[in-house]
Formats: C-alpha cells, sequence, structure tokens
C-alpha cells in the first residue's frame, strides 16, 4: 500500500516510470503504458513520456502493481526527480490546451445537432432535467456538484451541448428557465437531518438496498414485513409528485428526420412509390402489452432522496438476496405462474437512444430520474396470459429486523 508523504519509483529501474504521493494527489509519469485501475490512466503517446492524470487521495490506495514501486529515501534523488516532474509538468503548461467544452461544442455543431428540432419549451425542460441531475445535498446541508468520477462529465456534457444549442439559435438561457429544478433545498447551517440519522452505522457501497417511505409504514415493513406491490399503470398518476409520476408501460425515444426513411408503399405493386420526408423528430414508442406488478428501491442512501419523495424514513436492507427469496416466495402463494425479473434501472437519453434495449419499458427510465439509482422487482405474467387491470397487493413478509435497519428522521 502505498503512504502519503513519500516518494516512489519502480523496483524495475526505470527513472521515468515514478510517482510522489502528496496529501491528497497521486503525482505520476511514465514512459510505458499502465493498467487503468480506477480512474488511473498511464497515457503513451507516440513512444513519448506523457503525464498522468491526477486522482484522488481515495483512488491511491487502489493503485494496480503498488508492490512495483519501492520508497526513495535519498534526498538527492528526491530532488532531481521533483525537478524533472516540474520540468515536464511546465513544458506541458507551455503547450496550447484546447478545452474540453470546445470539443464538445464542436461535436455537437459538426457530428450532431440532435436539439435543433425540440421547441425552446422542450429544449427548457431538457435543460431542467439536466441541472437536477449534476447536484446533490452534501453532508453539511450545502447544495453541490455531482463529481467528475460520479458521473459529473456526462452531465457537463449534456449541459454544453443545451448551450450551444442556445447559441446556434442566438439566443441565451432564458428568464427563468431554471425556476423549476428538481433539486433539493440547502439545510446548510445545519446539517440534514438524514447525515445524524445513521451516525456510527456503515453500509458498504453497492451491498445494500434502501426502501425510502413514510416513517408509520416504514416501521411496518420493518417489524413485520408489511409490503404494498402496486401495478406498474398506477405510476402514471396525476396526483403523484414529479420525482415519483412516470408512465411504466411504455418509452419513447426520438430520431433526428435525417436517420430515418419514410416511404409511400404503392397499393398495387406493393413497392415504394414516394419518400416523406420529416421536418421534425420522428417519435418510436414502444407500449408493454400487459399490466405488470412493480416494487422498487434505490442502490443508495441519499440524503436528497427523503425531501424528493417528502419522506421521513427509510429501510436499509442489507442482505438483498435474502430478501429476494422472501419477497417472491410471498409473491408465488398468489401467483404461482408468473415470472420475477429483478435489475437496476437504466437511465437512457431519449435523443441519443442507441440499443435495442433503450425503448423497453421494464428497466428503463428517461435520465431525469437518473440521481435516483432505482433498483426494481417486477412480475410479469404468462406470456399467453396479459392483463390490463390489476389490484394493488399487500403482501406480510414477516420481521425483516435480521437483514435490514430502520432510519427514521
Amino acid at each position: 500500500m502505498l503512504e502519503p508523504g513519500k516518494f516512489y519509483t519502480n523496483n524495475l529501474g526505470n527513472k521515468y516510470r515514478c510517482l510522489e504521493i502528496v496529501e491528497d494527489l497521486v503525482k505520476m509519469w511514465v514512459l510505458v503504458e499502465v493498467p487503468a485501475e480506477k480512474g488511473l490512466f498511464a497515457l503513451k503517446k507516440n513512444g513519448q513520456r506523457e503525464l498522468v492524470r491526477e486522482i484522488t487521495a481515495e483512488i491511491k490506495q487502489n493503485i494496480k502493481y503498488s508492490s512495483q514501486y519501492k520508497v526513495i529515501e535519498d534526498p538527492q534523488e528526491i530532488k532531481r526527480l521533483s525537478e524533472l516532474y516540474n520540468k515536464e509538468n511546465l513544458q506541458r503548461a507551455e503547450k496550447p490546451v484546447f478545452k474540453r467544452s470546445d470539443v464538445w461544442r464542436l461535436q455537437y455543431r459538426k457530428r450532431r445537432r440532435y436539439l435543433e428540432h425540440l421547441t425552446d419549451e422542450e429544449l427548457g425542460q431538457r435543460l431542467r432535467d439536466i441541472m437536477g441531475n449534476t447536484m446533490v445535498l452534501k453532508e453539511d446541508g450545502r447544495i453541490g456538484f455531482v463529481s467528475l468520477e460520479k458521473g459529473g462529465g456526462y452531465w457537463l456534457e449534456k449541459f454544453t451541448h443545451v448551450h450551444e444549442e442556445y447559441c446556434l439559435r442566438g439566443q441565451n438561457f432564458p428568464a427563468g428557465v431554471l425556476k423549476n429544478v428538481n433539486i433539493h433545498k440547502p439545510t446548510y447551517p445545519d446539517p440534514p437531518k438524514s447525515v445524524a440519522a445513521i451516525e456510527g452505522r456503515v453500509f458498504k457501497e453497492g451491498t445494500f438496498l434502501v426502501k425510502y417511505g413514510k416513517a408509520c409504514f416504514m416501521k411496518l415493513l420493518f417489524d413485520e414485513g408489511q409490503i404494498q406491490i402496486k401495478p406498474a399503470s398506477m405510476y402514471d398518476d396525476p396526483s403523484l409528485n414529479c420525482a415519483i409520476r412516470d408512465n411504466e408501460l411504455s418509452r419513447t425515444i426520438y430520431k433526428l428526420p435525417s436517420e430515418v426513411r419514410i416511404n409511400v408503399i404503392d397499393k398495387n405493386t406493393g413497392k415504394p412509390s414516394a419518400e416523406i420526408k420529416p421536418i421534425g423528430n420522428i417519435a418510436n414508442t414502444s407500449q408493454c402489452v400487459t399490466n405488470y406488478y412493480l416494487y422498487c428501491f434505490s442502490c443508495f442512501y441519499d440524503h436528497r432522496l427523503f425531501s424528493d419523495f417528502n419522506y421521513d424514513a427509510c429501510v436499509i436492507i442489507k442482505q438483498p438476496f435474502e430478501f429476494e427469496k422472501i419477497l417472491n416466495a410471498a409473491f408465488i402463494k398468489l401467483f404461482p405462474d408468473w415470472t420475477l425479473l429483478k435489475s437496476r434501472v437504466a437511465y437512457i437519453d431519449p435523443l441519443n437512444a442507441n440499443n435495442p434495449e433503450d425503448d423497453s419499458p421494464f428497466f428503463t427510465k428517461h435520465f431525469r430520474y437518473a440521481y435516483q439509482y432505482e433498483f426494481r422487482f417486477i412480475w410479469l405474467p404468462p406470456i399467453d396470459k396479459p392483463v390490463k387491470s390489476l389490484n394493488v397487493l399487500n403482501l406480510n413478509l414477516g420481521s425483516l429486523k435480521d437483514i435490514a435497519e430502520l432510519v427514521i428522521l
């Protein structure tokens, strides 16, 4: 394990493959390519040395092959290598830099201007969807931005494209366009209640699921395993808030006019007789042939989600596989021939959906909901027995105290 405050070189004797561990950064340069590991990228370009991107202290503990490096104790050697590092860094700084945002703008203009046919209102809604995903509620109660390591770069690129589209239209961001952005209200100088609620508890990312809800219902879930599973059709309800409401029975993606061909078929010959030129985006909507049952979780304990859903409690499922067994066992007692499917939700950009599964409603949602990190269980009827109408289903799983924890704000 590499330690902060020390200077390393590898034990292969290559003086150029060195790294310096400082308080919060790892600095490194290489002659040959090093395998990427959690954000560490060693680059080789035309046989020349190139500085590796600086990475955070959290990543430095996970550098692959760290055992290949040995600490340098000689002050003169440290000085010499530091001077070499600074010299190379200075040479790089003197070279003209093409900003990432400039690349995104150029690519948008030249490759695919996919926002061109949106109305001003649609473009404004897209901007609000993007901004709603770029912001997080920090533990001190302030509003912050999603880090690059957690997908912030994706949203920054999308934001740049929207801004460039406004520029191409000869506009700036309209006044009030961000008025109804779906973001959490800051609590600073007080921390969010959700911070104190889990003080002293540790949950390893990727090993648990979170069910958010009202405290009265979360207590029943934790103590007795009482849950309510709703039909997918019930989520398209105008009374639901914007964080919950969605059409779970259909999914729409769009193609640009230049990406589709629409032909008029001659009814006598059965062959194309003329081509129609679209003047706007072409919507492709996939509709479920059956209703189905849906039960949702989040993969993260997020301070923002309590307020977003207007909830004051949650149940953290620490053993998801055990919970799945209990849940499905209770379900199939009522519907023995139905099939359980489970997956994390994939959040799609409807204007840039390229995979065939992107138009499937079961495990995809519009990217405006991406900050929710949803995981869902769904139950489908037999293929030859589609259903249109379903009732709310109440199940009793028994106490979850052995596999879960209750958190009340």
